[in-house]
């Protein structure tokens, strides 16, 4: 018996022409199998390859039997804000994510991930059972470390969200939208489910510098660690200066002939300048992530939306 529940699976891609195929058929047949009513939405973030082509071939050739819609982003975005343009479109009482092409799951883990969802889990995260990379441990620490709330994150292939959780934050008008964060600063029920891999895969599908760039928005978005970078080195320059005035007055009494207030000077000022100049670049980070939340720009740019 068929699930009644509507569904939609949201498909991130980025020329992924020479291995969309085996996922995409492998998709399409598990919701034709499992679901009466169902959606694709492929998101397409700028590819410069033939890989909304090779779809569109499928489908003209009845291999995609589910309703699929391909959204065209203009160019390359975050895969973050391009998700979020694929999610403002699922109308899905359950929306699948899955942030890479090729799968390293078998489908049935899709099947698993409802079912876990059903019985009181507004989302439900896959999380792959394999080493864990050094870079991605460590972000992950700092977050945790420095945000006000608590919880584990992980690297994830594929999400499902409840309806519930969507409309929920739907009311965040961050145009920063890191989703693990997001989805878990609702506050609805969290599960996640261990799947051994099939294949070992990359899903590092972003360059090396906006993977860092990300990771500095979320640190200083998501966790105070500006604020308590300037207040530690707020406290240190305080404890410096008073050390120098210590050591001046310790001179001034000593009786030791040096040049008169030179080392002491300039100590101060290489020490006190640096600090300062390092505050400023806090602030001047934080400024223009307020005059990016302000500005009226859209997040994200689609170009085209095709229904088949």
């Amino acid at each position: 018996m068929k699930e009644k529940a509507f569904i939609s699976i949201i498909l991130y891609i980025y020329n992924n022409e020479k291995n969309i195929e085996n996922s995409i058929l492998k998709i399409d047949q598990f919701l034709l199998s499992h679901f009466e009513s169902a959606e694709i939405i492929i998101l397409n973030n700028g590819s410069s390859d033939r890989s909304s082509e090779r779809l569109k071939e499928l489908h003209h050739l009845n291999k995609i039997k589910s309703k699929m819609t391909l959204v065209h982003l203009s160019w390359k975005h975050n895969k973050e804000v391009a998700m979020q343009a694929a999610l403002d479109l699922a109308i899905g009482d359950f929306v699948y994510e899955i942030d890479n092409i090729p799968i390293d799951f078998s489908v049935s883990l899709l099947m698993e991930l409802l079912q876990k969802a059903n019985t009181g889990y507004d989302l439900v995260s896959a999380v792959a059972q394999k080493r864990k990379k050094v870079t991605s441990s460590l972000f992950y620490r700092l977050l945790k470390k420095l945000s006000s709330i608590e919880f584990e994150l992980e690297t994830e292939m594929v999400r499902l969200m409840s309806r519930r959780l969507i409309n929920s934050i739907s009311t965040v008008k961050d145009k920063l939208r890191y989703r693990k964060v997001l989805y878990r600063y609702s506050g609805l029920p969290y599960a996640k489910v261990i799947y051994k891999p099939t294949k070992i895969i990359s899903i590092d599908t972003q360059p090396t510098k906006d993977r860092l760039e990300l990771g500095f928005e979320v640190l200083f978005s998501y966790s105070q660690i500006g604020v308590r970078i300037s207040i530690y080195l707020s406290v240190i320059f305080l404890f410096g200066s008073l050390f120098s005035a210590g050591y001046t007055i310790y001179i001034y009494f000593s009786g030791i002939q040096v040049v008169q207030g030179w080392t002491t000077t300039m100590a101060l000022l290489s020490f006190g300048f640096s600090g300062i100049f390092l505050i400023m670049g806090l602030k001047s980070k934080y400024l223009s992530m307020i005059l990016n939340e302000i500005r009226t720009m859209p997040s994200y740019t689609i170009k085209s939306i095709e229904r088949l």
